[in-house]
């Protein structure tokens, strides 16, 4: 299989809605356009919690990524710091970000876990291009949209305005 470079998940909290996930869906497409290869990982179905993690994990693990991404809403965020601890531990150079409401919001939180890298501020397209891009070799304080850890203290830097062109 080719080297998929960043893995975004749905987590399965969300497993019973219907609805797809457009907001990583909208990620994938933008990365899609700038030649990233990525993976979307949705599991549906009334299964246990427990063994949706572990499908999502082994899917995640198969494609081997350099950036995961996970979506993420209030009522998912222990599921999201479990999921990244099971990921990290089994791809510990994988940068874990976070993204959605909850992280916005919340910011320090989702970094007091010490498995999740980087937390994107609002919309996601353009900053996590932008963190693939840069795989770890750009100034974090530059990238517009994040927040992160800089010897362990909290670093929010400012955020981007919305997206204008939606095509």
């Amino acid at each position: 299989m080719e080297k998929v470079k960043a893995c975004l998940i749905n987590p399965p909290t969300r497993s019973l809605s219907l609805r797809p996930p457009l907001g990583l869906m909208h990620i994938s497409s933008y990365l899609s356009q700038h030649n990233i290869d990525n993976h979307v990982i949705d599991q549906k179905g009334d299964i246990p919690e427990d063994i949706l993690i572990d499908r999502l994990v082994h899917e995640t693990v198969s494609v081997d990524p350099d950036h995961v991404g996970i979506s993420c809403l209030t009522t998912d965020v222990q599921c999201v710091f479990r999921m990244a601890k099971i990921i990290k531990a089994k791809l510990p150079r994988a940068k874990i970000t976070v993204g959605g409401v909850h992280p916005t919001m919340f910011p320090n939180e989702m970094l007091s876990d010490k498995n999740i890298d980087y937390v994107v501020l609002g919309e996601g397209e353009e900053v996590f291009h932008d963190l693939v891009r840069s795989n770890g070799k750009s100034d974090l304080h530059s990238i517009s949209g994040i927040a992160f850890k800089d010897k362990g203290k909290t670093v929010v830097n400012m955020r981007r305005g919305a997206i204008e062109n939606l095509d």
